[in-house]
């Protein structure tokens, strides 16, 4: 008897939990190494792996909207895409995020300070409008704050945050992304919690462990919750890159990183709160298979 293919071994325990409000999916489609994988082996452009892609997972994070804005077309299209009830994770595009650009950064506003840090109408206007042309499919929204690109104290930053929710448009699920230990105050957890703002549970290589942040922060500050699974703690990107393409397989394990991730999605389940959990490639090396493992603790092919 041939053994089932990947769609076959995880596509219905995805399915289940998902209709649970749990949530899993990649960071992006686009990779040749999952042909014979979850993509046909002889390969296809974005829209025909997006479509394969979605025919499996519930749920992926669009990477590139943190790159630039994109126009209603673009959404529109990736609506159309995918089947009903798949869901799509939008990172904020980086031009909000950043209050003064670093000397490095490239382009005429290097060392500038950022005048559309946080500000509320450049958010609607730029990025949630279009966006909106998701519908029902428009997932988490989120604001990726990073290690190398923040000069502001973290008390000035929870202050910009508390204002800024206060002020955007209600009704969608925001979460907030850090980089930096010393921005994960009592003060910001509190400031999500009264927004209702999740705390994105993530691992890279400057964030705490996601094991360190659930012993010892609040971390589940909203009806909905979202980890971003990365890199393992102190891997760079380029290290971890490195060592994980092509992405067909696993390269390292990381098991406290899927113990976690699992004990999230138990503690989620359990409180009925929604999770979308998003696992990078640079994790162990192949996001799926990853996801694979975490779906064999969490729901066993013969439970």
């Amino acid at each position: 008897m041939q053994k089932p293919g990947y769609a076959e071994r995880c596509g219905p325990r995805l399915g289940e939990l998902a209709a649970e409000g749990i949530y899993f999916g990649s960071s992006s489609w686009k990779y040749d190494g999952w042909r014979g994988l979850v993509y046909d082996a002889g390969g296809g452009g974005d829209e025909t792996y997006l479509k394969q892609y979605a025919a499996v997972f519930p749920t992926v994070c669009a990477d590139f909207t943190f790159y630039r804005f994109y126009n209603v077309g673009m959404f529109r299209s990736l609506y159309h895409a995918t089947p009903p009830g798949f869901i799509f994770g939008l990172k904020v595009t980086r031009s909000l995020l950043i209050d003064r650009y670093p000397a490095w950064f490239k382009g005429e506003n290097a060392g500038k300070v950022n005048m559309e840090f946080l500000e509320p109408e450049v958010f609607a206007g730029k990025f949630l409008t279009p966006a909106l042309e998701l519908k029902e499919k428009l997932g988490p929204i989120i604001f990726e704050f990073g290690e190398k690109t923040m000069a502001m104290s973290p008390v000035d930053f929870v202050a910009a945050l508390d204002t800024f929710f206060a002020k955007v448009p209600k009704g969608y699920q925001y979460a907030v992304e850090v980089r930096r230990k010393n921005f994960l105050t009592a003060e910001y957890f509190q400031a999500l919690r009264r927004q209702a703002v999740a705390h994105v549970i993530n691992s890279q290589q400057t964030s705490p462990p996601m094991r360190e942040q659930m012993a010892t922060y609040p971390v589940f500050t909203a009806p909905h919750s979202v980890i971003r699974a990365l890199t393992p703690p102190r891997l760079s990107y380029k290290k971890s890159l490195e060592r994980a393409e092509p992405f067909d397989h696993i390269v390292i394990e990381y098991p406290d990183g899927v113990d976690t991730i699992v004990e999230v999605a138990k503690a989620c389940r359990e409180a009925g709160r929604k999770l979308h959990a998003y696992i990078n490639n640079r994790l162990e090396g192949c996001a799926p298979l990853t996801i694979e493992r975490i779906l064999d603790r969490l729901s066993p092919v013969d439970a």
